[in-house]
């Protein structure tokens, strides 16, 4: 009796701790999750160092009157890939601050490198959504 009741309670610490390192990911659709134990990584650095880099690009490569400088907040959302590519990249709908801007965000992640995220050592894709804020 003593061995069954070890053996049931074994198999339910197994079973609740592999529940809990799996709600640890959160997955959405097409194989993508929002999170994982080692997310995405930019090759340049950390996400300051991508807005920074997003930022330097908007401005060298955006037309800018000389009275007025590009302010303000635009969230871009992107997918990094298992080869380290990105793809689906977009702004958040209404998250934008005007057409050019937008459009130069999104090249500028597109030509972008990623270390990709991974679970228990094997790349997945992840879904980022990332502040890119002009001051």
């Amino acid at each position: 009796m003593k061995f069954l009741f070890l053996l049931l309670t074994t198999l339910l610490l197994c079973t609740n701790i592999q529940a809990q390192s799996d709600s640890s990911h959160k997955y959405i659709d097409d194989g993508v999750y929002t999170f994982v134990s080692t997310m995405p990584v930019f090759s340049g650095g950390d996400d300051l160092k991508f807005v920074q880099y997003v930022v330097s690009y908007v401005r060298k490569n955006t037309p800018q009157p000389k009275d007025s400088a590009i302010t303000g907040k635009v969230f871009v959302q992107f997918a990094v890939e298992i080869d380290s590519s990105v793809s689906a990249v977009a702004i958040a709908p209404g998250k934008g601050i005007n057409p050019a801007i937008d459009q130069a965000v999104i090249d500028a992640v597109k030509k972008s490198q990623w270390t990709p995220g991974t679970i228990n050592g094997k790349a997945t894709r992840v879904k980022r959504t990332i502040p890119i804020k002009f001051y």
